[in-house]
């Protein structure tokens, strides 16, 4: 799968931590893979305070210069793609002012339309990154509509994805990637990989998938909600290579 473009997806697997969050680039550069994807997260932004969600979504925030710092290192260093999943306008309007060049709208915003009408007011400023998970046909129609794509723009992508952690083969629906492949024909097509191996992402890429994401962590055993589930910097490696 070397000649993709293949995204190794850090999301909040740093813990918060910086020197991991930067160890994770230069691995995933090491493993060969040709972009990083961080998630910004700002907890007031998505949870509230007596969720159980606000306390690990806290712990998992890296700051402003931080980010910068980051983009820095994969880009100018280490020659790999930095990519950001945006999760609320604040953190959309900071990573615009990152002037990061490559914005992911994840799945649970698909149906965000407050959202996805601001990103589309800039749509010639950067790629765009579309994860369709619990979304149907008419949902990415209407997502794309509202980011105000139309058939000259080369710069959309869309991600094929089932919003499971980890995901079972019997849920992929991967035939999906054929129908957005027909329904959408200037768009790029990749597939957002939750599996555990690497046969669903083979199979994506004889559907027709040009672009795969997997998550990623430096240790399986880390704290944390995603890292059982994430490959590790051997199995991310061979994500590569097969």
């Amino acid at each position: 799968m070397s000649n993709l473009y293949i995204i190794a997806e850090v999301e909040i697997n740093h813990n918060g931590n910086f020197d991991i969050a930067r160890r994770m680039i230069e691995t995933a550069r090491d493993c060969g893979v040709d972009c990083v994807k961080f998630q910004y997260i700002i907890a007031n932004e998505i949870a509230d305070h007596n969720s159980p969600y606000y306390g690990l979504f806290n712990k998992a925030e890296l700051s402003q210069e931080q980010f910068s710092k980051l983009k820095e290192f994969a880009e100018k260093e280490m020659g790999i793609d930095f990519m950001m999943t945006v999760t609320s306008f604040k953190t959309f309007y900071l990573t615009k002012e990152l002037c990061i060049e490559k914005i992911k709208v994840s799945s649970s915003n698909l149906t965000n339309t407050l959202l996805l009408e601001e990103i589309g007011k800039y749509k010639n400023e950067f790629e765009i990154y579309l994860s369709t998970g619990m979304g149907t046909l008419s949902d990415i129609e209407l997502a794309l509509k509202t980011l105000r794509y139309d058939n000259k723009d080369e710069n959309f992508n869309i991600f094929h994805c089932t919003s499971n952690y980890p995901a079972d083969y019997e849920d992929l629906n991967l035939n999906m990637i054929v129908t957005m492949k027909n329904a959408f024909r200037n768009i790029k097509m990749g597939y957002s990989d939750h599996t555990t191996d690497n046969v669903a992402a083979i199979a994506s890429v004889a559907l027709g998938a040009e672009l795969l994401e997997k998550h990623f962590t430096l240790d399986k055993e880390m704290d944390g909600p995603d890292h059982f589930f994430s490959v590790d910097p051997e199995g991310l490696g061979r994500y590569v290579l097969d």
